[in-house]
C-alpha cells in the first residue's frame, strides 16, 4: 500500500489477531445478455389499404411495419462479499463486506 493510499484508510475497529475466528469469500459474478428490439408488429390500416390495391398480397405487404433494430446489452451481477467472524468479549460477531466494482 502506498503512503497516499494509507492516508485514506480509516480505522473503525481494532480486533486482536487471536480473536479472529475465520473469514471467507462468498458469492459470485455472473453475466446475462438482455436482447430487445426487433419486430414491428402489424399495421391494420396498411393491410386494409394494401388489400384494396393488390388484394391478398397487398394486404400482407401493407400490414408490415418498420422493423426496429435488434439490440443487446451485457448486464453484470456481482454478489461477492467477504464474511468475517471474530470474538468480542467472548461473544461471536460477524461483519460482512460487500465487494464493490470500480
Amino acid at each position: 500500500m502506498t503512503e497516499t493510499e494509507m492516508r485514506s484508510v480509516y480505522v473503525l475497529k481494532t480486533i486482536q489477531l487471536s480473536d479472529i475466528e475465520h473469514y471467507k469469500n462468498d458469492g459470485e459474478v455472473y453475466r446475462e445478455t438482455e436482447i430487445y428490439g426487433g419486430g414491428g408488429g402489424v399495421d391494420v390500416s396498411g393491410a386494409m389499404i394494401g388489400s384494396v390495391i393488390a388484394v391478398d398480397t397487398g394486404a400482407i405487404i401493407g400490414s408490415r411495419q418498420k422493423v426496429n433494430d435488434i439490440q443487446s446489452r451485457l448486464i453484470t451481477h456481482d454478489t461477492r462479499k467477504v464474511v468475517f467472524t471474530y470474538f468480542q468479549n467472548g461473544e461471536r460477531k460477524t461483519m460482512i463486506f460487500k465487494c464493490l466494482r470500480t
